[in-house]
Formats: structure tokens, sequence, C-alpha cells
């Protein structure tokens, strides 16, 4: 039985904020960076970065006053993304993004995980030979920046595990690892790329840190949270002409991409689907046409979402079927993960 995930930002949202939170969680955490201190050193190996460390504190700060000022004159960030890259420009463009990605950095480094991932793994992770075995028959299709699938994986794992070994244990898609899709082990398909990493411009080459603590913000040391934003920032200062970020907007791409013809290819062999904390926003209808109607005409779907928009995201997916007799389950429950009685 192949149970297949598509997830939304409500799937994180006890650790990372929903689009309608978004710029206001981008204010607060600016001003909280401000009374971090930083010496004025330069970034170590790094001589061609024009700031040192309390000047790129600065810059972090002042795009992200940037960023939280022009969300509130949109409907999101996501509408001010569109815009931007409909006016080609790119400057602006890659300066929103590689700002959005030193947000999720710091801010799961602060807020930690989503504990509904760590149950999610807890019920499905198995043991066998001194190893764990992550069941082929669940994919996950994330339309999340935020890294909190592979962050409650680390969990499970040594703290020295390193961040290929997570991509290739996950199977993650894109790959900074040069991992190929396999569609009878278990995916994570990133649909809108993910926060964390660079790619060369011109190499096409992905470098990417798992950027991760184990303590919540208020158990943190003034040491600690100081190494949070070096590394943050080091991530910052990386983006250039040279190095670009790996996040991304559902309408850069075409459905030929490796990630979303994979999601294609795994919808097509789903016998259950779970939408969790997903609206199914205008930006993605066009992929989600596509995942949706690949679905076999016999394949279940579960929605889960807080009981005010279950009916609202159950309409909304619903329109979306080429079949106007789909039926759809609600789940208003939103205490853990559903996973559907079929798993074994």
């Amino acid at each position: 039985m192949n149970i297949t995930y598509l997830l939304g930002a409500g799937a994180s949202y006890n650790a990372i904020p929903v689009v309608s939170d978004f710029a206001e969680s981008i204010k607060i955490l600016a001003k909280t960076l401000s009374s971090i201190e930083l010496p004025s050193e330069e970034f170590p190996g790094r001589p061609t970065v024009r700031y040192n460390q309390n000047e790129a504190k600065g810059e972090l700060i002042k795009d992200m006053t940037w960023l939280y000022s022009e969300s509130i004159k949109h409907a999101s960030i996501d509408t001010f993304a569109k815009k931007l890259w409909l006016q080609g420009n790119y400057s602006f463009y890659e300066r929103l993004k590689k700002t959005m990605s030193t947000f999720f950095i710091i801010r799961q480094c602060f807020c930690g995980v989503d504990i509904r991932y760590d149950l999610f793994f807890a019920t499905i992770l198995n043991r066998l030979n001194s190893e764990q075995v992550i069941p082929g028959s669940i994919k996950v299709l994330s339309w999340n920046y935020d890294y909190q699938v592979e962050l409650s994986f680390w969990n499970f794992n040594g703290i020295e595990t390193n961040f290929k070994f997570i991509e290739k244990s996950l199977n993650i898609l894109p790959s900074t690892v040069g991992q190929k899709y396999e569609i009878e082990k278990f995916n994570l398909i990133k649909l809108n790329g993910t926060a964390g990493g660079i790619v060369g411009s011109q190499d096409q080459k992905y470098y990417r840190h798992l950027f991760a603590h184990k303590k919540m913000y208020n158990e943190l040391s003034d040491l600690e949270k100081r190494e949070i934003l070096f590394n943050a920032l080091d991530h910052y200062v990386s983006h250039d002409s040279r190095y670009i970020s790996t996040l991304s907007f559902s309408w850069e791409y075409d459905l030929n991409n490796d990630p979303r013809a994979a999601a294609l290819q795994i919808a097509a062999g789903t016998d259950i689907l779970v939408v969790i904390g997903y609206s199914f926003p205008t930006f993605n209808r066009e992929v989600d046409k596509k995942i949706l109607n690949s679905l076999s005409s016999k394949a279940k779907i579960f929605v889960q979402a807080p009981e005010k928009d279950i009916v609202g995201v159950s309409e909304r997916c619903k329109s979306l079927f080429l079949n106007p007799n789909v039926s759809v389950n609600q789940i208003t429950s939103t205490n853990e993960f559903y996973i559907p009685y079929e798993f074994n």
C-alpha cells in the first residue's frame, strides 16, 4: 500500500510561521538579532567577503527589515517575489531569496522541530540488522522551504550525522550529492527547493549544510546564539554572482525538472494521499493539478487541517480534479500527522 504525503506550511506550524504570520516573524527575528553581539572580525577563509561579521549582521537586519516592509504591502511574500520575477528585477529577487533562506536557518535553530515530525518518524521507522529502515511505501512531497523533515530525521541519528547521510537516507530531490530518484525507496521531494543551500550559477554544483541545534532559544547560552548567527551569516554572505539560493518558487520551473517529474511518477503509484497543512494556493495550481490528476481513480484522499479551515481546503482540493465526483476524507485533529490504518 503506497502512501504519499503532500505537505504545506501548516505541517510545520509549531516551528515555522505560516504565510499569514511570516512578515511579523521576520520583524521579530530582526529585533532579536540586533541584541546578539558579534566581533568586528573577518569571515575565516572568505577573503572576497567585503563585510566583517558585525557588519554582515547589520546587512542581514537591513534586508529583513526591507523584506518585512515590502511584505506588508503585498498579499504575501510570494506575491512580492512573483512581482520581482515578472519585472525581471533579479538582483532584488535573489536578495529576497537569500534573506528568506537565512531567516529559515536561524528560525529553525532557535525554534527547533515541530514535534509532529518526530512522532511521524517514531511511527514509521524500523530497525533491521542494527540499521534504521524507512519504508519505501511512504513518500513525502513538500512545498515547504524549511527542512523540518530533515531535522527530525537528524534527531533520530547521532548529533555528528552529516547532511550527506541524511540526504541519501531520505532520498531527497533536488539532490546536492547527485542522488538519483529511486521509486522503490522512501523519497522526500522538495517541490520548492529548500532553504539553507546555494548552487553554483555556472557549474550548477550544490552546497548545503544542515544547520541545527538541539536546544530551544531560551536554553541557548550567549556563545551558542553567536555561533548560530555566525553560521547563518556565513551562508548569507555566500550568495554572490557565483552562487544563488536553492530556495525556489513554483513559477520558476516547468514540470519536467527532476523533483516535479518524480512527484508525478509517485502520484501515479499512490494508493493513499494524505494532505497536511496545505491550502492549495493559486501560485501552485498548475503543479497541484498535475499531481492530483496523476492519481489513480481508486486512490483514497485525506485532507488534514484545523476544523476552521477544513471545508475550504477540501473544496479547493476537489476543484483541482478533472473527476467532479472525487471523494475527500476530512481529518480535523492536528495533534499528530494522520497515518492511515492501512499502513503496517
